[in-house]
């Protein structure tokens, strides 16, 4: 009788425990209607000592199943919480994700509409010469994917066109570089490239018109525009005007980066003895002199 006391309380005790911790007080409810009064039974009603003992030990044996069940649904509780917000946070990561996405998209859209608009302007339209071969190398900072088709976006312009003056053909060459990065840069290269395009295609009207005073008037042009943005867009560049058959330039510096010639195996930076500040800067010297 002892062996099978001690398997009930023991056995369906323990496994009730296990069981039954589903919830704080199941396992509360199904064990101490009986264990409880089997306990004071065998403590206070019977004489026989391992009957005392067991009834004794039941008690702490009962209290620590029932310390352990709670803490049990405690543990699976917080699980169940951290599953919860687990799945929470990774909705809403998915939802942040998905709202970024969406507007990387359009900003990519805003960039391809912008590369598309500045993509006629950047050319080299200079027909071809036995003298004199042009050739561009571009490197935006900002690279993006549109459509499959990778594409980029900056401050940085380059261009080339042929002009014929009285008895010359000379050709221009510009090379630019806005103020800002990605979307700040290219409009301030759309507005120098449709500026630009604009005076290049007025100049064969202009027969008496000479190369240095032509370029002299295109920068003043120029600056005029950039004057009107109130120094929130400069830009620097380096004009560079050459004449096909003698290989007469003239050249002018709006704060850019030095020019390099390359001449019998060495390399040097090109003489500048006039420099302009860069283009939409109030302190411009409409008298400035054109490097020949």
């Amino acid at each position: 009788m002892q062996m099978a006391i001690v398997a009930l309380v023991v056995g369906v005790a323990g496994a009730g425990a296990i069981t039954l911790a589903c919830h704080r007080y199941f396992f509360v409810i199904f064990t101490y209607p009986w264990l409880l009064p089997l306990s004071i039974y065998l403590v206070f009603f019977t004489r026989e000592l391992g009957y005392n003992i067991l009834g004794a030990m039941s008690i702490p044996y009962l209290s620590l199943l029932t310390f352990l069940c709670w803490k049990d649904y405690e543990r699976r509780l917080n699980l169940i919480r951290a599953d919860i917000r687990l799945r929470e946070e990774r909705n809403e990561i998915a939802a942040n994700l998905r709202l970024v996405q969406q507007l990387k998209n359009q900003q990519d859209h805003d960039y391809y509409l912008t590369s598309q608009l500045i993509k006629p302007f950047a050319v080299n339209s200079a027909a071809p010469d036995s003298r004199l071969q042009i050739e561009f190398f571009t490197k935006q900072k900002k690279e993006f994917e549109f459509r499959n088709e990778k594409l980029a976006i900056g401050g940085d312009l380059s261009m080339a066109h042929n002009l014929n003056f009285p008895g010359r053909k000379m050709t221009i060459i510009v090379n630019a570089d806005a103020m800002g990065k990605s979307i700040q840069g290219a409009g301030g290269c759309l507005v120098f490239g449709a500026v630009f395009r604009a005076i290049v295609d007025r100049v064969s009207p202009q027969e008496h018109c000479e190369p240095d005073e032509w370029l002299r008037q295109m920068v003043i042009e120029l600056q005029k525009i950039f004057e009107t943005f109130e120094c929130s867009m400069l830009i620097s560049a380096f004009f560079f005007l050459i004449d096909n058959a003698t290989g007469e330039f003239y050249s002018i510096s709006a704060e850019h980066p030095r020019a390099v010639i390359f001449r019998a195996g060495r390399a040097s930076f090109l003489p500048m003895q006039h420099r302009l500040l860069k283009l939409g800067m109030p302190e411009f010297d409409a008298q400035f002199k054109i490097n020949r």
